[in-house]
């Protein structure tokens, strides 16, 4: 009997795999436009480095082939992956000089020319030893890669903006605006928690289309000095909207006593607070409580 339930499971999983059929092409042009060439002072590589043709060759490789090279893939019978790439502020001089980050967004859509999802991955692995074209050769292979595993499960993707914004920046220590990046620690510390569901744009968030989360800090207190200050404490609110319609929001709140500095407070309570904010888009809810935030907390300050 046992043999017998054994024998038809797997005729019914054959029958499963049969029905499936293969995995439908993804047309891709061979080469990356870039959104911004110039973007927070960066350099790129050059018209000598074919880091985003070798990037896309990559890819095609990770999809097992499923990704198909094609000069002109609008015109082509199948999906579409449409990429745009962006380059950070370069770091180092001459010859090692190189971006500090490549970024590449996509979009793939279907047949007709329908979204079926968007993404955005961001490969900071610096190293100063190498040639800047090595270096951003590098950078996209790792990238491409990691759009290939995307491409086995797309969705819509979910974007932010770059900088927080802030309701009141007079509770923020002078010292920390000067010196931390205290204002671009969670939407960084986001995007590299939810492997591509999340990503930053250089645009006006305010009137991107498709998934967004708006955050906003609303209060704080960031300072040093360990146990001997006190509590510090990072409010911050959030909106999750879905072409203009609300389907989720939160207040989250993250309270410490650790960290000497005003910078490492700052880190610490932006990257848990983007732990907390990590795991509630695996389900949103409306007015979700998130972190330290209690019942009685008040998202004003």
């Amino acid at each position: 009997m046992l043999l017998k339930t054994f024998v038809l499971s797997l005729l019914l999983l054959s029958a499963s795999f049969a029905n499936a059929g293969p995995a439908p092409s993804i047309y891709v042009a061979s080469t990356i436009p870039y959104a911004a060439p110039a973007a927070d002072g960066s350099a790129s590589p050059g018209p000598e480095c074919p880091w985003d043709a070798r990037l896309v060759e990559y890819l095609a490789k990770s999809s097992g082939n499923r990704v198909v090279i094609t000069p002109k893939p609008m015109e082509a019978q199948g999906q579409k992956l449409i990429l745009t790439g962006r380059l950070g502020p370069t770091v180092g001089t001459g010859e090692k000089a190189a971006p500090s980050w490549i970024e590449v967004t996509g979009t793939l859509l279907d047949e007709n020319g329908k979204p079926l999802g968007d993404f955005g991955f961001r490969d900071d692995r610096y190293s100063g030893n190498l040639h800047k074209c090595k270096q951003a050769i590098r950078l996209g292979e790792g990238l491409g890669d990691s759009i290939a595993g995307w491409l086995e499960e797309p969705k819509p993707g979910i974007k932010i903006a770059e900088t927080i914004n802030t309701l009141r920046e007079d509770t923020i220590d002078q010292e920390i605006k000067k010196s931390c990046p205290w204002n671009t620690e969670l939407p960084n510390y986001l995007t590299g928690m939810t492997f591509g569901n999340v990503y930053q744009v250089t645009d006006d968030i305010g009137t991107a289309g498709g998934k967004k989360l708006l955050l906003t800090i609303v209060n704080s207190r960031l300072l040093g000095g360990g146990l001997y200050s006190g509590f510090k404490w990072l409010t911050v609110t959030g909106s999750l909207v879905d072409n203009d319609h609300e389907i989720g929001s939160f207040i989250a709140v993250r309270k410490s006593f650790r960290a000497w500095t005003g910078c490492g407070i700052s880190d610490r309570l932006s990257y848990e607070i983007a732990y907390d904010i990590s795991n509630w888009l695996q389900n949103p809810t409306l007015n979700a409580r998130l972190g330290d935030a209690e019942d009685a907390t008040d998202a004003n300050p």
